[in-house]
Formats: C-alpha cells, structure tokens, sequence
C-alpha cells in the first residue's frame, strides 16, 4: 500500500479544503429548505399508528458545471504546489486519478474519490441535490481520511 510524503498530504488536505468551502457556498447552502436536512427530523406518524421518522430527499438540481469548476479549483492548487503536473502535452488527472496515483487504485480512498466523482457526473448536466449531497458526504470522509494520515505521520 503506498503512503505519500506528508507535503503531498498536506497539499491535498489544502486542496480539499477549497473545494469543501466551494460546495459549501455553491450547493450545499443553496439547497431547498426542503432538502436540507434537520438536526432531528420531524415525526409522523405511520398507517400502525407508529411515529417514524419523516425522509426528506432533494428537489433541486445543479449545473454540473459548476461541480467542475470547484474540482478544476482542487486540481489548479495541487499543480500550483507541484504535486501534479499541467503541461500541454499530458491530461490533468482526475479528481479520483490523483488519489489512485499517491494512495493506490485499491485504497478505501481512492474508492469514495470513485464514489464522488461517479455521484457528480449528472444527467444532461444537470446534478441532483441528492447526487451533490452524497458527493460532499464522500468529499467529507476523504478529508477525514488526510487528516487521520497526517495525524499518523505527525506522530511518526
């Protein structure tokens, strides 16, 4: 299993940092009320006469544009600190390329960068808000993913 050097940790975990607070800005806080979820979510009662739990699921879409250029924004930075390169003769990697290049295809890491990127590739350019929430939910446990790694290597 590869481990990468702490500077590349450290640029990822930087990186990740923007695109959170762009999806924060641009999807997350422009959600319906509707399809925000509460801190407790209402009680209803069932046909038993049982309360449950009500599910809210989202209404709005999203430009997939939009999600790109919040991923465009992590790529710019990792190449702004030469942990990947930009040239005109080889592609930019993907968003989950770069984790299956410093952690391995096989890294539970590298699978939720899979998982996100498949959760954003929308219909007619067009993202669900569910899509987008469960991206941002991926995108949270990849950070928490650095960090536990750069808490490990703080250590070592």
């Amino acid at each position: 299993m590869k481990h990468p050097r702490r500077r590349v940790l450290e640029a990822i975990s930087e990186a990740l940092d923007e695109i959170k607070a762009n999806f924060e800005i641009e999807f997350v806080s422009t959600a319906p009320p509707e399809a925000q979820p509460s801190e407790v979510a209402p009680k209803v009662p069932s046909e038993a006469g049982e309360e449950e739990e009500e599910e809210f699921s989202g209404t709005s879409a999203f430009d997939r544009e939009d999600i790109e250029v919040a991923v465009d924004v992590f790529l710019s930075h990792l190449v702004q600190e030469q942990i990947i390169r930009d040239s005109k003769l080889t592609e930019r990697p993907s968003f989950s390329g770069v984790f299956e290049r410093f952690f391995g295809e096989d890294h539970e890491i590298a699978k939720k960068a899979r998982d996100f990127a498949e959760h954003i590739e929308g219909y007619f350019d067009v993202v669900s808000y569910d899509d987008v929430s469960a991206a941002y939910d991926d995108l949270l446990e990849i950070k928490r993913i650095i960090d536990s790694e750069l808490a490990v290597d703080a250590k070592s």
